[in-house]
């Protein structure tokens, strides 16, 4: 069973637990919203980590990956429920999107968070 629980600090603090994965939960405080991250960039590329994008969202979502010269460049397109597992860095930006584009939410990777769930929701947004 799958539990949750949102703690308010400074950015959103997700705490993850799956049954689905044999991993430990962990805190996660490097999700954030797009206008946190709307100008972060791919650093150095010092610190491997593995990650698995899980979409737990209402609807598709793309991952990009933010480039060095931070362009987002599509990795993946990920319906309810799919996932996508990836070999990234912790200086590497990563931005999910609904259907046409529109940034929702961003996550920087770290060590010791090997699963990161996609849960913001689809927004309208205005020409």
């Amino acid at each position: 069973m799958k539990k949750r629980a949102i703690i308010s600090l400074v950015l959103p603090v997700l705490l993850y637990a799956s049954s689905s994965y044999s991993h430990e939960t962990v805190v996660d405080p490097r999700v954030a919203s797009c206008t946190v991250l709307e100008h972060a960039v791919s650093k150095n590329s010092d610190v491997p980590v593995n990650v698995t994008f899980v979409n737990r969202s209402d609807g598709l979502r793309g991952v990009s990956w933010i480039g060095f010269d931070g362009l987002p460049q599509e990795y993946a397109s990920l319906i309810p429920g799919e996932e996508f597992t990836i070999d990234t860095y912790v200086s590497h930006p990563w931005m999910f999107t609904d259907g046409p584009g529109n940034c929702l939410e961003m996550y920087m990777p770290q060590q010791g968070v090997p699963i990161f769930e996609i849960t913001a929701p689809g927004r309208v947004f205005e020409n």
